[in-house]
């Protein structure tokens, strides 16, 4: 099966929306850390309950590896190929998130 994009687009610098992982509904809050200059992810499950927060959005890491919950793997892609990170104006066009079900990773 081919990866899920992950809706977050560029120049908004905190978004929230729902997405089906593994056949589950997560809410997912992407923020952008001016300060640092990257991008974090909380998820938290369908009741809003957090399970993980403040994770950096760091291209070609399995996000949800450190996390064990199953339902599959999270990566950031720089589509560019320049091997830059994701910013506030890439993110969405030249870097994107994909979901990977666990068959697929």
């Amino acid at each position: 099966m081919a990866p899920t994009f992950i809706p977050i687009k560029a120049d908004i610098p905190s978004q929230s929306f729902t997405v089906v992982l593994n056949e589950i509904s997560y809410g997912l809050t992407a923020k952008w850390n001016d300060r640092a200059r990257f991008w974090t992810l909380d998820i938290a499950d369908e009741n809003d309950v957090t399970l993980i927060s403040n994770i950096a959005l760091k291209i070609g890491v399995d996000l949800l590896e450190p996390f064990n919950l199953g339902v599959g793997s999270i990566y950031a892609y720089n589509l560019s190929s320049t091997g830059v990170e994701m910013s506030i104006s890439n993110v969405g066009t030249d870097a994107v998130l994909v979901y990977l079900e666990p068959d697929d990773e």
